[in-house]
Parts: C-alpha cells; structure tokens; sequence
C-alpha cells in the first residue's frame, strides 16, 4: 500500500484526497483540506495530509499539523480544542492495512521532524481504539468523551419526538419560547454574523469561557458555508438576534461548535429553540448524528443540558506517542507546556503529577 505525504498546495493530490473525503459520508469536516484552509491564520501550524492507495483507489486519510515550538517541534490530528480527527477509510477498504500503513508514515514524519510527540484522535462514532493500540502503540493516553444525538430517534418527518424520561425533556422550554414569539431562520449575511459574534463574545465573557477566534468562526461561516459544510442558525427577536448556534458538517455526522444566547432574551430560551431549528436543518440535509461535543465534566449543568436532547455518551480518546526522553516534557511543566504549545494537546497533565509519560488518563470524570 502507497502512502504520499502532500501540502494544500499540491493540487493534484489534493483532488484525490478530496475525492475520497467525499466518498466517506462518516468521516469529519476535520479531517478534510477545507477544514485546514479555515485554520490559517490562526497559528503556525503546518498541514501535512497522508493518503492512502492501493491499485489505482484511494483508500485512507489521515490530517497531520506540524506544530514547531521552542521545546521540540509536535505533530497532531486536530490542532486546537473541540474537533474531532484521526484516519478515515472507505467503508469497503481493510482498515487493518489502511491504519497500519498511514500511522507508519505518521510515525516516519514525526521522527523526521524531531518531533517529542505524535497525538492522535480516535473516533467515537466509529470506535477504532484498538487499530491505534496496534499500529501506533501509545505511549500515553486520555479518555475523554462526546455526547452524540443520533437524529433519527429524535426527529421524524420533520417534527422533534424527544421522549419523556428521567434525564429531562426540553419540550416545555421550547413551548416557552416559541410562545415568546420568536422566528428561526439561517444566517444569510455577513451583517447578522457580525451581530451573532458580538453577542457570542459578550456571552463569553458572562460565562465565562474563551471565545471562538473570529478568523475561525467568519472561515466556518463564509467559507464551508459555501461548501454545505457549516451553517449559522438564529433566533429573531423583531430584527435583533436572540441566539444562535454555528455547526460544521459533512454529509452524517454534525458538530456544534457554538451556542450563544443574547442575555437580554435569557428568560424566554431562545437558545432552546436555536438548538431545536438546527436539530430540523440536520435532518433536511440528511446528517445522521449530530455531536454536541464533550463537556468539561459529568453531571454538570453543560452535560445535563445536552442530555436533554437524547444524546447518549461516547469515549474517545488522544493517544500520544512519545519520541523523547519523558524529561523533556516532565520539565516543562503544565504552564511551561500551556506557554510553549497554545491550544494544542501535548500530553495529559496528569503527567506531570505522576512524574512519567505513560498510561491512561481519564478526563471529565
């Protein structure tokens, strides 16, 4: 099996690996060339993208980024917090054979490289934890874990059919709402994004969290936009915006990537009936699972909130490979390694409490 390592500027290889993304409904927006084109600007971070072949066909991809910081240079799937990536493959492929070969290419450019670690990113929908324990051998990792709404056990010909259980059901919040007299519709111009990320920084800072970069939220919006890869749903108020949800896609699978509500709506829950409009969208456009994504631990209000509209609990996990001595992560510490790699996964921090670069962590616990 051929593997080839290529940039975004490699325009032939790039037609190929595109066509075999868009050959696997149930791969990630995230692992595909849009997603990284939406990404610059955003750091130094360098695509490498790995396809592979065998006769003629395409078989498996796999996003690469080439973080170069000043302790030794790093190398990831999905650089940033929140999105998912790892290998993807043709359904019909042997994915023995398609991860071992594009994971030792991966390794090989990581040494090349002098990188001090290789991260990864299994899939939660489609568990292939094992295929990395074989082929990559971690030497340390971090169970995380999404929560994942499989659409059609919630919404049928066009209605929401949630049902009543113990873990809460939004149907009278949203029944609140839409007796508030509020309209839901699709961003359509760049004036109401504007208006959307004012109100999603001024939440933010309520929470408060970090905002979305506003380079990563305008490429979603404008440029997968234009793709059918991404959509901005709103909740009016007259001509003011009371919420909004922004979501990226490819063909079944949908992520949320941010819920913002106006403050000054709070009472009437326009962000229920952001969550449920775009629930109806996905299900227009033929998404089969919408990933609301992890939570920063069980139980809590976010989790709850999820739970709320079926989503069901997957694990996942960032398996890292070391290509150092652990000393030279253990001395850097968890601000050192904050500092010298912003908003990229090195190792977990746990790490450093354990004095060694190895085992399972588990996050969210």
């Amino acid at each position: 099996m051929q593997v080839i390592a290529f940039g975004l500027a490699e325009v032939d290889t790039r037609a190929r690996y595109d066509d075999l993304f868009e050959a696997c409904p149930h791969a990630y927006i995230q692992q595909s060339t849009h997603w990284a084109e939406a990404l610059q600007g955003l750091g130094p971070d360098q695509p490498i993208f790995l396809l592979a072949s065998e006769g003629g066909r395409e078989l498996g991809g796999l996003p690469l980024y080439l973080y170069r910081g000043a302790p030794g240079s790093i190398l990831t799937s999905v650089p940033y917090a929140g999105p998912l990536g790892g290998v993807f493959s043709r359904l019909d492929s042997d994915r023995e054979r398609v991860y071992a070969a594009l994971l030792g290419e991966a390794q090989g450019i990581a040494r090349a490289h002098g990188c001090l670690a290789l991260t990864i990113i299994s899939n939660p929908i489609d568990d292939d934890v094992d295929l990395y324990h074989r082929h990559l051998a971690p030497s340390v990792s971090l169970q995380n874990f999404t929560q994942i709404v499989d659409l059609d056990a919630v919404v049928s010909n066009g209605r929401l059919v949630l049902r009543n259980n113990k873990k809460g059901n939004p149907a009278a919040t949203i029944k609140k709402a839409e007796a508030a007299g509020f309209s839901a519709r699709l961003c359509s111009t760049s004036a109401e994004f504007e208006a959307w990320y004012t109100i999603h920084v001024q939440r933010a800072t309520e929470i408060p969290t970090a905002p979305l970069d506003r380079r990563l939220a305008e490429h979603i919006w404008r440029d997968l936009g234009a793709r059918g890869c991404s959509f901005l749903q709103l909740v009016m108020a007259g001509d003011e915006i009371a919420a909004g949800c922004l979501m990226v896609l490819h063909k079944r699978v949908c992520d949320v990537f941010a819920v913002s509500m106006n403050s000054a709506h709070a009472s009437n829950a326009p962000n229920y009936l952001a969550v449920k409009a775009a629930m109806l969208e996905m299900a227009t456009r033929g998404v089969k699972m919408m990933n609301w994504q992890s939570s920063p631990r069980r139980g809590d209000g976010v989790y709850k909130f999820k739970r709320q509209w079926g989503s069901e609990e997957k694990p996942y996990y960032f398996l890292t490979k070391t290509f150092c001595e652990d000393e030279r992560i253990l001395r850097l510490g968890a601000a050192g390694l904050r500092q010298a790699y912003p908003g990229h996964f090195v190792v977990p921090f746990g790490c450093f409490e354990a004095g060694t670069v190895a085992g399972t962590y588990l996050k969210g616990a």
